[in-house]
């Protein structure tokens, strides 16, 4: 096991987006700098975040599966989201305006928060998921952030509409949709994953 292909391409997909984002915000006028730019440094945040779990997840192999749970709540919704603003953002027919107005009012009228929000939230529960998975014993791990984080993203989930939505704790976990999570390193990955371990998470 050498890492979480999960992360892998959830980083990728985010590093997708972003480019987009950045995209847009030289497009549009200066009054729009600001909200795409508070999405945007989430995002980016995220893929570090993403891409510091998949390095360590060989480091600390033997607990990978205390986090493989928390992975299967916060990597479905989160490549909902992604999934959802790539259909707006990337749409190359529509206005750079209209593509990002749409998709800002479409994805916020979700769960009754902004876009910026949202991705808080993901950035805060994977900052969790590395110090659970770094250290038995870390004194920043909070498990009650945590739990109220993993209760968060089960209404978002269900919101949604992502399938196996239950509001359980983890001896209910078998009541979930899994992720697919594969833990073998991606075709070129050994090339990849060097530069993307230099990066480190703004918030852990």
């Amino acid at each position: 096991m050498e890492g979480c292909f999960g992360c892998w391409q959830e980083a990728q997909r985010a590093d997708k987006v972003a480019v987009i984002l950045l995209d847009l915000r030289t497009a549009l006028k200066p009054e729009y700098y600001e909200n795409i730019s508070a999405v945007l440094k989430e995002i980016e945040s995220a893929s570090r975040l993403l891409r510091d779990l998949y390095d360590l997840f060989p480091i600390y192999r033997t607990r990978v599966p205390v986090v493989i749970y928390y992975l299967n709540i916060i990597l479905p919704t989160f490549q909902k989201t992604m999934r959802d603003m790539l259909i707006y953002i990337d749409n190359g027919e529509l206005p750079a305006r209209t593509r990002w107005t749409l998709m800002s009012q479409r994805l916020s009228d979700q769960g009754g928060t902004t876009l910026a929000q949202r991705f808080v939230m993901y950035c805060e529960a994977l900052v969790q998921t590395v110090r659970l998975l770094s250290s038995t014993r870390s004194p920043l791990y909070d498990p009650t952030t945590f739990e109220l984080l993993r209760v968060r993203h089960m209404r978002l989930r269900k919101l949604q509409n992502i399938p196996g939505t239950y509001a359980g704790r983890r001896e209910d976990q078998h009541e979930f949709s899994t992720y697919s999570i594969r833990c073998d390193r991606p075709p070129g990955a050994d090339r990849a994953a060097p530069g993307a371990a230099t990066a480190k998470p703004g918030r852990a």
